[in-house]
């Protein structure tokens, strides 16, 4: 086989792809949302919207991860105890 020595590349392209503009969807409707809005230097808006409340799997979730901290809690307070 023959060895190359002599490679050419082609110059890297600049990204022209530039947005000018942010699609804006529609707020949600149900009015049980409720959000956190943030605003940046810039004067950038950003909104987070969440169902303002928790299903049974949600509580579920969030009782499991009170036992497991509330384990990790005294496991450690046991250790530096004794």
């Amino acid at each position: 086989m023959g060895k190359l020595t002599n490679r050419e590349y082609s110059l890297i392209r600049k990204n022209s792809n530039v947005t000018k503009s942010v699609r804006m969807e529609f707020p949600m409707q149900d009015r049980d949302y409720a959000y956190i809005e943030m605003e940046d230097s810039a004067g950038i808006k950003i909104r987070f919207e969440f169902p303002a409340r928790k299903t049974e799997r949600d509580l579920g979730i969030e009782h499991e991860v009170k036992d497991i901290l509330s384990g990790e809690l005294r496991d450690s307070l046991r250790k530096n105890a004794g």
